[in-house]
Parts: C-alpha cells; sequence; structure tokens
C-alpha cells in the first residue's frame, strides 16, 4: 500500500511541473489566479486593485498567442493577457505559470471550506500555503527581489517573499516561512 502511494505522490509530481506546449483553439484550466483591469486586459504584474477575478481552476479557450501576449476567451468575453513584458516571448515554462490541461477543481475541492472560500474570493490569509496563496490571488510581481515575469512556479516558490500590486504605485507583500503565510505588510 505505502509502494502504491508513494508511486502515485512520484507521478502526480512529476505531471504537475511539466511543462506542456500551449495551442491556439484548446481549452485550458486556469492554475493560478489572474486579475482584469480595465475590463480585460491582464498584466505580468497581476494588480489586485479594482479588478476582475479569473479564479483557478476556470476553462479558458486560448484564440491566440502571439510574442508576449496571449489572447483568450472566459464566458463569452476574450481577455489579452500580456504575460511576460515586451519583447519577450512565452515559453512552455511561463505558460506553465498560468494554465494547465488538468482540471484542478477536484484539488481545491480537497481544502477545507473556509480556505475554499478565500480562494474564490480572491484573498490570501496568515497560515495559507504558498500553494493556495498562488490559487487565490495568483503569481506574484517580485519573488524576492526579482520580477516573475520571466520565472518558472518553481522559481517561484522557492522565494519566501512575494510583493504584490494592488496598482502602478501601491503594492503589499506576502512573508512564508515553511512554506505558510506569515505576515502581509501594506
Amino acid at each position: 500500500m505505502k509502494r502504491a502511494l508513494l508511486l502515485a505522490a512520484m507521478i502526480f509530481i512529476l505531471t504537475a511541473n511539466f511543462a506542456f506546449a500551449l495551442s491556439e483553439g484548446k481549452e485550458y484550466f486556469v492554475k493560478t489566479a489572474l486579475h482584469a483591469v480595465r475590463g480585460d486586459e491582464i498584466y505580468w504584474v497581476n494588480y489586485t486593485d479594482k479588478s476582475i477575478l479569473i479564479g483557478t481552476g476556470e476553462k479558458v479557450l486560448i484564440t491566440s498567442i502571439s510574442g508576449h501576449k496571449i489572447k483568450f476567451e472566459l464566458g463569452g468575453k476574450t481577455y489579452s493577457f500580456a504575460f511576460t513584458e515586451k519583447g519577450n516571448s512565452g515559453t512552455d515554462e511561463l505558460y506553465n505559470k498560468f494554465f494547465t490541461e488538468r482540471d484542478i477543481k477536484d484539488e481545491i475541492a480537497k481544502y477545507p471550506a473556509d480556505i475554499k472560500d478565500k480562494i474564490k474570493r480572491g484573498v490570501a490569509e496568515k497560515g495559507m500555503t504558498k500553494e493556495q496563496v498562488l490559487r487565490a490571488v495568483g503569481c506574484p510581481a517580485l519573488a524576492g527581489n526579482q520580477k516573475t515575469y520571466n520565472l518558472t512556479l518553481k522559481e517561484i516558490m522557492a522565494s519566501d517573499r512575494w510583493i504584490y500590486y494592488f496598482n502602478r504605485f501601491n503594492r503589499w507583500q506576502a512573508e512564508f516561512k515553511d512554506g505558510r503565510l506569515v505576515d502581509i505588510k501594506n
């Protein structure tokens, strides 16, 4: 029984971190929360102030991949996602931060009710794991002192200080210890 569980865990870890090739005309699931500003624009900074939350697990249709932008449809609306800085282009590892082929709603359903509610509302609170924070509010703008537009999810997860921007001028910081959110600073 222990061997079967260990094997299942190893397969999950290997496939969960497997980068895939994002394709136009194909449906994917949102892996880390995204925030649309001005109605339909999403930036790699992932501004959280006065934004429309596109929650983890939402099914989207990728309609266009061009340079540093991805366009996708959700609920009859088209969103433009500048997932990296202008002049850079995407890689499978960068796409893997935001989209997955797996329906992850079953994974979220296993969380306690209060955590599921926070993820649904896009709220990070002390005690949440790094994964839960990513699912609730998305990728940070900075991990440590590095901009995250060209970092992999693994590199982001290695940092214990994440900085998010409410807007261009205001930010908040999430600090982790032993993989759990221990402090939020504005």
